[in-house]
């Protein structure tokens, strides 16, 4: 009977062994399975950062093509606001060559006006000068006329 028992024994320990060896056995099939999830997890989480690396690298070069944009810009602004300085130096150089021609033609028209006046006023005066010579003329001629009819008279008398 004592081998029997001892065989017994050791068919029990066997048993929980096995057990053991099967709940044992289960952890690592769920510790396999965990250890699989989180290669899974992990592979997503790279090829996320992958794509999100590229996206950066997008975003950069797009960034430096609207930098260099952004100079060219400006320096054709620069350009333009040069041109503008000039063309505005211009306009004031041709104002002033406006108001200085307006300047003299006022000038001249004054000028005129008192070379007409003084044409007009000689013009009076010699229209007097030949009025007065005129009489004079006629005077001297009417006195002439009477005197050489009194001298005519006065031989035959």
């Amino acid at each position: 009977g004592r081998v029997h028992m001892e065989a017994d024994n050791h068919e029990r320990e066997l048993q929980m062994s096995q057990a053991r060896l099967l709940s044992q056995n289960s952890e690592l099939q769920a510790a396999h399975h965990a250890l699989a999830s989180t290669e899974h997890a992990l592979s997503s989480a790279l090829l996320r950062q992958h794509s999100t690396f590229n996206e950066l690298n997008a975003t950069a070069a797009s960034l430096k093509v609207n930098a260099r944009k952004l100079q060219e810009t400006d320096a054709t602004l620069r350009t333009t606001f040069e041109n503008l300085k000039k063309a505005r130096s211009m306009l004031g150089a041709r104002d002033e060559e406006l108001n200085n021609a307006r300047a003299q033609r006022e000038t001249d028209e004054r000028d005129l006006a008192a070379v007409k006046k003084t044409l007009l006023s000689k013009s009076a005066e010699l229209q007097a000068a030949q009025k007065a010579l005129n009489a004079s003329v006629q005077e001297h001629s009417i006195g002439s006329l009477g005197s050489s009819k009194g001298s005519s008279k006065g031989s035959s008398k």
